[in-house]
């Protein structure tokens, strides 16, 4: 005990007698500490953000997209030419046990939406499928989602984005009232919740059913895109080789 008393009052005299240098290494202690502390709170914050995007999106989701110009895992192309209605049904039977639910989706130009005298230009349609939803994980603020019997029927209908909403309709409700793109005049069932993602927002979004889209308006026979996800319990990373080969195999490549 008297040793360490002897050794406090030892240090206490240090510290008197190199009080610059005492304020110096205290200095550096607390700029290490919250250096440090700094460096988790922004990396803990930012691994938080990115979370929240991904979920967003849907961080179990997988789209199957076709790219001739891609050359990943094998060089050839195969017989692919694009993909088609013919490839969600091939995925809905081989890939029962390792998939959800799979949509196709569709791609769309519009220079612009009208609704009387108002125009929104920029807009994003796509046809979908009712299970579209299910995997984006979108939200509607009113009315409702595209349901399997607008695709059954190809119905002409459309659930609009939060912008195109607010500026076709600012002082009354969309759902019921008739939007028109060209070539094609649309009822609006329902909007979307305002979704932001990286940077991009789905505020001038238009889902459309998919059979309207192709049958009925575009004319379509290639899907802009396949999504889907995992059934519960089988890990991502088998799913998307199991994807890839029932995928490659299809395409006899």
């Amino acid at each position: 005990m008297k040793g360490l008393l002897q050794s406090f009052l030892v240090a206490l005299e240090m510290l008197r007698l190199h009080k610059l240098r005492a304020l110096l290494t205290m200095l550096g202690v607390i700029i290490g500490v919250f250096a440090v502390t700094v460096i988790v709170m922004i990396s803990n914050g930012f691994q938080t953000y990115l979370d929240k995007q991904f979920s967003e999106i849907g961080s179990n989701s997988i789209y199957i997209v076709f790219d001739p110009g891609m050359r990943a895992r094998r060089e050839g192309r195969g017989t692919v030419e694009g993909l088609r209605m013919d490839d969600v049904e091939y995925l809905r039977e081989r890939m029962s046990n390792v998939l959800d639910v799979i949509s196709p989706v569709s791609g769309a130009q519009a220079a612009s939406i009208t609704y009387g005298d108002k125009e929104v230009t920029g807009i994003d349609p796509a046809g979908v499928d009712e299970n579209y939803q299910i995997i984006a994980g979108e939200e509607v603020t009113a009315g409702r989602h595209i349901t399997p019997s607008d695709t059954r029927n190809r119905a002409n209908v459309v659930v609009i984005g939060n912008e195109v909403a607010e500026r076709l309709f600012p002082s009354e409700s969309p759902v019921g009232k008739y939007v028109t793109l060209p070539g094609i005049t649309l009822e609006v069932v329902g909007v979307l919740k305002r979704k932001d993602v990286f940077g991009q927002t789905n505020g001038k979004d238009l889902r459309i059913p998919i059979t309207t889209v192709m049958d009925k308006w575009t004319g379509a026979k290639n899907l802009m895109m396949i999504a889907t996800r995992p059934k519960e319990g089988v890990p991502m990373q088998t799913a998307l080789d199991r994807t890839w080969e029932a995928m490659m195999l299809r395409s006899n490549n």
